[in-house]
Parts: C-alpha cells; sequence; structure tokens
C-alpha cells in the first residue's frame, strides 16, 4: 500500500460493487458511491467484467457481504 493511496484491496472491492451496479443494477446491494468513486473507470470495469461471467461469483460475494455488513450495522 502506497501512502495516501488506497489499497489494491479496496480498490478491488470498489470495482467489483461498481460492476454490481453496472451489470445488475444493485440488485444484491445497491451502492451510489460505488460508480461515482471509481468516475470514468467504472464503466470500462463494467464492460471487462461482463465480458468474463466467472467474476460474477465474486462480485455476488463482494455485494452480500455489503449487504449483510450494513444491515448488520443498521441493527446496531
Amino acid at each position: 500500500m502506497k501512502h495516501g493511496q488506497p489499497s489494491r484491496t479496496a480498490l478491488a472491492a470498489a470495482a467489483h460493487r461498481a460492476a454490481h451496479q453496472v451489470l445488475e443494477g444493485g440488485t444484491i446491494f445497491f451502492d451510489p458511491l460505488a460508480v461515482p468513486i471509481l468516475g470514468d473507470e467504472a464503466e470500462t470495469l463494467g464492460q471487462g467484467a461482463g465480458e468474463h461471467p466467472s467474476r460474477r461469483a465474486m462480485r455476488s460475494f463482494i455485494a452480500a457481504r455489503s449487504r449483510f455488513a450494513e444491515d448488520a450495522l443498521g441493527e446496531a
């Protein structure tokens, strides 16, 4: 991780969340910030993810994990 830069893990999670918004319309977890955070890169990542259906499982996992975390936070 570089000082002042997001980690690769954080960027990957953001990319999966943004791709979930673009490709699945945020059906599991609606994240209005995922696409704006990535900016122009979000559309490119979404298109790339759409070309690789095998990545859908990871997108779904990230979306479900986010949904669970937000629901648990809401209950707390």
